[in-house]
């Protein structure tokens, strides 16, 4: 039943969106300088993306431009990162992402989650993840296997952040294809903040990175877009208890994805739905406030009304070397958790959530989730 709860009992909370009060208090455990480790990103800022020099040894001066907000949340857990072009063009659909970082309790390590659709990209959706330490006031991640250049030649990415100052820092990223003994950079990003708080996430002033939907405007993209708004959420267990909560959900990266928070049961949960063309599935993104917990990840073919979420736990990154690209590709559901989205309306979404015991048992329903849509 921790399973059940764990995609949809872990919830969006209600306005203002995903900003902590600036004179929070973080849950235990979190208050550590090894858990604040990211802080220094906190707030709003210009950035410069520096590609190299193509006559040079070098990296040129000037590249793209873009402005990042990045909030704390989930009881200081997390930090969420929305990137948008630093001028906005509301004709174009350009330069959008986000990205989810904490740090792994158990591993004592940094995880960074990321979607940065942009037109024509085929994306992994949020399935693109990285893992690394923050040492001497440096922090390297490294990705999984993913990125691979043919089977049996993955491409490791680093993401190196340095040069930590009050108000600026250095992030490079660059890749390798033979286990670390060489890497390529391939771009120097230069960060100066110009706000030391990031805007609120509200209705009234709109998400950064959602400016129309205007990158992912066909099919099957958009099957969830009718979540966007506040709701109630009741669920029902079998045994008949009722429990109430609260999910407040918007659209973001121009039409690529939808995403917010549920608070249910004294807890918060960052819940992302995206469509991945590459892997032709489904991805649900979910992430707990409790402290410790890492985040999931359901899959399912096909979106909306009838759609089948499994639980896959083997697709959260274990670390820099997991391997599990070509199992996802050929994803066969034999989760022990799904949720099947049973109904959707303009005012009413019913979840049944199932369990069974292995791989070849029959479903037996633990729990139905009913989401009311609210004025609030």
């Amino acid at each position: 039943m921790a399973v059940t709860a764990l995609i949809l009992a872990t919830a969006l909370q209600g306005a203002p969106l995903w900003t902590d009060a600036p004179d929070e208090t973080f849950a235990d455990g979190l208050e550590t300088p090894e858990a604040r480790a990211f802080d220094f990103w906190l707030g709003e800022w210009t950035t410069n993306w520096r590609p190299r020099d193509p006559d040079g040894l070098d990296f040129l001066a000037e590249g793209s431009h873009l402005r990042q907000h990045v909030y704390t949340m989930l009881d200081g857990k997390a930090l969420v990162e929305f990137g948008e072009p630093l001028e906005i063009d509301p004709e174009v659909a350009s330069g959008r992402g986000i990205s989810v970082r904490y740090r792994d309790g158990e591993t004592g390590e940094w995880i960074m989650v990321q979607n940065w659709p942009t037109a024509g990209f085929e994306g992994l959706a949020f399935t693109d993840q990285l893992m690394g330490p923050a040492l001497r006031n440096r922090v390297q991640l490294y990705s999984h296997d993913a990125q691979r250049s043919t089977p049996d030649a993955p491409v490791v990415r680093r993401y190196t952040f340095s040069d930590i100052h009050d108000g600026s820092f250095r992030w490079e990223g660059a890749s390798t294809a033979d286990a670390g003994n060489s890497w390529q950079t391939w771009t120097i990003i230069d960060l100066d903040r110009i706000a030391p708080d990031a805007r609120p996430l509200t209705r009234e002033t709109g998400w950064p990175g959602q400016n129309g939907d205007l990158l992912c405007t066909t099919e099957p993209h958009g099957a969830f877009d009718g979540l966007a708004g506040n709701w109630t959420v009741t669920r029902t267990l079998a045994d008949g208890r009722v429990t109430t909560g609260r999910l407040e959900a918007e659209k973001m990266l121009d039409g690529c994805a939808v995403g917010g928070l549920m608070t249910m049961d004294g807890h918060e949960t960052l819940l992302i739905w995206s469509w991945s063309p590459i892997l032709q599935h489904w991805v649900q993104f979910s992430l707990t406030d409790v402290p410790g917990e890492r985040h999931s990840y359901a899959v399912a073919r096909t979106g909306g009304e009838g759609a089948g979420f499994h639980h896959a736990p083997d697709l959260v990154i274990g670390s820099w070397q997991a391997n599990f690209y070509d199992g996802f590709r050929n994803f066969t559901p034999s989760a022990l958790t799904r949720w099947r989205w049973q109904s959707m309306t303009d005012d009413t979404v019913t979840i049944i959530a199932e369990m069974r015991a292995d791989a070849e048992a029959e479903w037996i329903q633990s729990g139905t989730y009913t989401l009311s849509r609210s004025a609030e």
